[in-house]
């Protein structure tokens, strides 16, 4: 059975909204606190979507680990937009960082004006668990878990970032994991 153009952008559409709440915590914690304090991780995201959303358009994906690389790519794009955003609007002496100083997305990109299942899926309690207990993680299990969960790198490609072998790199992530887990059930309680 072949599917009909209309109904590429509705499947590409349930996949994006399938990765929200991971790429959520990947935006909130590449933020860092300065820029968390300018602007709301939930702009991010929707910034995020709107411009992969568009890139969609032009190349479809297939498959859900392409396209959260393609997610993770266009976020690391908006940080890098946002926080030059932020060093101009500091040397211009300006207080308040506008989301059209640093946005490339225009009305026409965006579905709705209403809180949509982006949203609302990135909002929800489960979520800011789980981010609440990534943060109190040590920051090289914080490291770990961005590298190989969350930007999907290798084994290998995390050692080397961290600067240790390939095996120790493995355990990290796994007790990483572990800890990780054990966070979240405290925060539950």
């Amino acid at each position: 059975m072949t599917s009909s153009p209309t109904d590429i952008p509705h499947a590409q559409a349930e996949l994006l909204a399938r990765q929200l709440d991971r790429l959520r915590i990947y935006v909130s914690h590449r933020l860092g606190p300065a820029l968390a304090r300018r602007v709301e991780p939930d702009d991010v995201v929707q910034e995020t979507c709107a411009r992969a959303w568009r890139e969609l358009r032009d190349k479809p994906v297939s498959g859900e680990q392409a396209l959260y690389g393609l997610l993770v790519t266009v976020a690391r794009h908006v940080i890098v937009d946002l926080a030059r955003a932020a060093r101009a609007r500091k040397r211009d002496g300006g207080v308040q960082l506008e989301r059209s100083s640093w946005s490339r997305c225009g009305a026409d990109d965006l579905a709705a004006v209403t809180a949509g299942p982006f949203t609302r899926a990135a909002r929800s309690e489960e979520q800011q668990r789980l981010f609440d207990a990534l943060r109190r993680l040590s920051p090289q299990h914080q490291r770990i878990l961005l590298l190989r969960q969350f930007e999907q790198r290798s084994a290998r490609e995390a050692a080397e970032r961290l600067g240790i072998t390939e095996g120790a790199a493995h355990a990290l992530f796994r007790r990483a994991l572990v800890a990780w887990a054990e966070a979240a059930r405290l925060e539950k309680s």
